[in-house]
């Protein structure tokens, strides 16, 4: 089971990096069609740090997930509420910390960019999590 296990870690690492990768890229995507109100640079920062906030997110689910599956499988439900707490959390930690940073005026694509990232990772979680635990466990 633990080398099950493992390749299920990193299927999930690469397509957690695959999908923000991809949202990265719909980032820039729609920086260069900024024409008014927010300037790209701040679209492109802001993606930037929604993009390391997420993969840092995915490696550390990524690798308590494994280890509670390895080790305490019957304490799977207790991760799962702790996975949406560290996600929910660890965004509100660098929204505070984007406000502090930029200030009121510019939160706008900061908050709307992480809050897109968020949402698409939470997706990801459960359907990638949904079907994993449902084939190992």
């Amino acid at each position: 089971m633990e080398k099950l296990v493992n390749r299920m870690l990193m299927l999930f690492e690469a397509m957690g990096g695959v999908l923000n990768a991809i949202l990265m890229l719909c980032t820039y995507a729609y920086a260069l069609t900024v024409t008014e109100g927010t300037s790209a640079a701040a679209v492109v920062s802001a993606g930037i740090i929604s993009l390391i906030f997420c993969c840092a997110i995915n490696i550390v689910i990524g690798f308590i997930w494994a280890y509670v599956t390895k080790r305490h499988p019957d304490y799977m439900t207790q991760f799962f509420t702790a996975a949406s707490g560290i996600r929910f959390l660890g965004m509100l930690a660098v929204m505070g910390a984007c406000y502090i940073q930029v200030g009121r005026e510019a939160m706008a694509p900061y908050a709307l960019t992480l809050f897109l990232f968020y949402i698409i990772n939470v997706g990801f979680h459960t359907v990638f999590f949904s079907h994993i635990s449902n084939k190992l466990l």
